[in-house]
């Protein structure tokens, strides 16, 4: 059932869009212009970055109010505006990669004005026929805008804010990053631990999965991450192919199951307690300045290992617990 908007005037939108804008140029002019440039999410992603992409899409909805299709105002093509909605949001925040703090705030200000001034000269008739919206919509124009703009204002103002207030270590606080790597690892055992043993082999997911199966599926991840670390390609540590390692990853992951699919209880958690072990030990010795950055987006190593070693702990272990718990 879709969800009930509440009624906003569009004098309420505007008060709300603008309340929430000036919110987000309050974050964006609390830092350092070098904060700005060089601090990044675990996705790679400034609060540079975070800013043009509100402004791309800022400009999608302008471009919408003036009749004109979306993927005009985000200056992309109607096929890649309906495509994957993360490739799509890469794809747009190229389109500003290069530029300066100053260049793209000097843009943000520039579009939200011409935004503003889109929605104060409204006209009922012309908004009759836009596209992709119902005659409740148009009725409920405000609530519309609240929910396309203030919302998405808060959304990445509060993005920003996590990448300014992250501790200022690029990237290098070993230490810190070990302990949260260590912390999801015991949740991730805990729960292998937690049910019996059987049920780790007998039980299965729709894939045919079973708990077993995820868990050397992340020792074998894990294994592609202590090779990086060591100077050698993540394929050596996965123990494939480089052509192996480019295929797509349900291929891949079926050809690294099948290894395993065989090994005990106590086979699997031997090698994932060895896998981990030697994770953290390649971690703690590791020539932190010459490992392949660019081969991996140019990321550094607290953003790579939290999205793939300690995101991935996290992912596996709710499919184990839905798993096992079924």
């Amino acid at each position: 059932m879709a969800t009930q908007r509440e009624h906003v005037s569009l004098e309420e939108a505007l008060e709300r869009i603008q309340s929430s804008w000036d919110r987000l140029m309050v974050t964006m002019t609390r830092a350092s212009e070098e904060e700005y440039e060089t601090k990044r999410d675990a996705a790679g992603w400034t609060p540079v970055d975070h800013l043009a992409h509100v402004m791309a899409w800022e400009r999608s909805r302008r471009g919408w109010l003036l009749g004109l299709p979306r993927y005009e105002g985000l200056g992309v093509t109607e096929e890649e505006f309906g495509g994957d909605i993360d490739q799509l949001n890469e794809t747009v925040r190229q389109q500003t990669a290069g530029k300066s703090y100053q260049q793209v705030m000097e843009l943000a200000i520039g579009s939200h004005q011409q935004l503003i001034d889109v929605i104060q000269s409204y006209d009922s008739l012309r908004y009759e026929t836009l596209e992709g919206t119902t005659p409740e919509e148009i009725e409920n124009l405000g609530a519309l805008l609240v929910e396309h703009l203030a919302d998405h204002y808060d959304e990445h103002r509060e993005y920003i804010e996590r990448i300014l207030d992250a501790p200022d270590d690029n990237g290098n606080d070993i230490e810190g990053l070990i302990d949260r790597i260590e912390a999801a690892w015991s949740e991730l055992m805990s729960t292998m631990l937690a049910y019996p043993e059987v049920a780790t082999t007998a039980k299965r997911d729709a894939n045919g999965w079973t708990a077993l199966d995820h868990m050397a599926h992340v020792t074998a991840w894990e294994r592609s991450w202590t090779a990086f670390l060591q100077g050698e390609p993540r394929h050596v540590g996965l123990g494939v192919t480089e052509q192996e390692f480019s295929m797509d990853y349900d291929s891949l992951n079926e050809i690294l199951r099948a290894r395993t699919a065989n090994d005990s209880f106590e086979e699997v958690m031997t090698a994932a307690r060895e896998g981990h072990e030697a994770l953290i030990d390649a971690l703690r010795n590791a020539d932190l300045d010459r490992l392949d950055y660019e081969s991996q987006g140019g990321r550094q190593i607290d953003v790579l290992l939290t999205e793939n070693v300690i995101d991935h702990y996290n992912e596996h272990r709710e499919y184990i617990e839905k798993i096992l718990s079924a």
